[in-house]
């Protein structure tokens, strides 16, 4: 049975009219126009909210620290994922804010589907900045997982028709990444399975869908195998790390499942860094998302679960953002105030 949705006719947010992310715009315009690639889908609210800062301190250091024995390091590295940001209380408070006023309307069901991915997209930014300033490994999967069960209940009905286009619903990672496989699960069940033609790029589709077929939902090998052949001939030659994490899990070769996910999480941090470099990144993007890939820790969590290891260490997938067992808190804990 359908839980509640937004009431919004399907393919509401298929070309936001302005009200994208400027910096997940570039983002995507970058990896198209960059290195062969094309542009990667995946749409992140932003807003400006008030500077209120409700708790101090941006030590930071959190992921700095080894896998072996928690070992601090007395100094930050160019490049580490661990580098603190003097406003990331800041951008926290206002995330935190933000769905303390978008809360409320979403309960009602007057939220729209754009208000609904800033709400969730409001819980990843909190909780990475829970993990970077306190190295608070709960609220970062809590947050994560209060992400993806919001999208499971307003925005993910049962009969395939969401308000929002499939490979925009970046939510799906924050469940997986939080290690919340039933959310996940019930997510690729419900997800809608044709592509909208005028709003989504056909690789961004078959990537995310082929997580959930195969990875979540069983899919049989020779089925995953004519989808992958699928993406590879829609990309006409480009290299695209997703469709290396792809093959790679569907072979169960560890290395190449490894190297791929780096190259992918590389690619991704050096778009930041270069938007950064040109004024089109926001400081709470950098300050967040190019510190931890989320979508990249929700890939590690779908080879473990069929024996492939995560790398070690790498920037973007620090180990004490990894979550090893299931979120103990209730299903609907996202409709609780932060």
């Amino acid at each position: 049975m359908a839980r509640p949705g937004l009431g919004l006719r399907p393919g509401a947010l298929a070309k936001p009219a302005g009200r994208e992310d400027p910096a997940a715009a570039a983002l995507h315009l970058a990896r198209r126009r960059g290195g062969g690639q094309r542009r990667r889908g995946g749409l992140h609210g932003h807003s400006c909210l008030r500077p209120e800062v409700r708790h101090g301190g941006a030590g930071g250091d959190c992921l700095q620290r080894g896998a072996r024995g928690g070992r601090r390091h007395s100094r930050s590295r160019p490049g580490r994922p661990g580098m603190s940001n003097k406003f990331l209380p800041v951008f926290v408070s206002n995330a935190r804010y933000g769905n303390q006023k978008l809360l409320p309307r979403l309960l009602q069901g007057g939220g729209d589907p754009q208000a609904l991915l800033t709400f969730c997209h409001n819980h990843r930014r909190i909780g990475i900045g829970s993990l970077l300033l306190l190295c608070d490994t709960e609220a970062f999967q809590s947050h994560l997982y209060r992400s993806g069960r919001a999208l499971l209940a307003l925005g993910a009905p049962a009969d395939g028709a969401w308000p929002v286009a499939l490979s925009r619903a970046t939510p799906f990672f924050d469940a997986l990444a939080a290690f919340d496989l039933e959310g996940a699960r019930e997510l690729a069940v419900r997800a809608p399975r044709a592509r909208r033609t005028d709003s989504e790029y056909e690789e961004d589709f078959l990537y995310v869908r082929f997580l959930m077929d195969h990875c979540l939902l069983g899919q049989p090998a020779p089925e995953a195998h004519k989808a992958l052949d699928r993406f590879e001939a829609v990309l006409q030659g480009s290299e695209e790390p997703r469709l290396e994490v792809c093959q790679a899990l569907l072979a169960r070769e560890e290395k190449r499942f490894q190297e791929a996910l780096q190259r992918m999480v590389s690619a991704q941090l050096k778009r930041y860094a270069h938007l950064r470099e040109r004024g089109r990144l926001p400081q709470e993007t950098w300050a967040t998302e190019a510190k931890v890939c989320v979508e990249g820790l929700a890939l590690g969590v779908l080879a473990e679960r069929v024996g492939l290891r995560m790398p070690d260490e790498h920037p973007g997938l620090p180990s004490v953002a990894r979550c090893r067992q299931p979120p103990a808190a209730p299903p609907d804990i996202w409709k609780e105030e932060d």
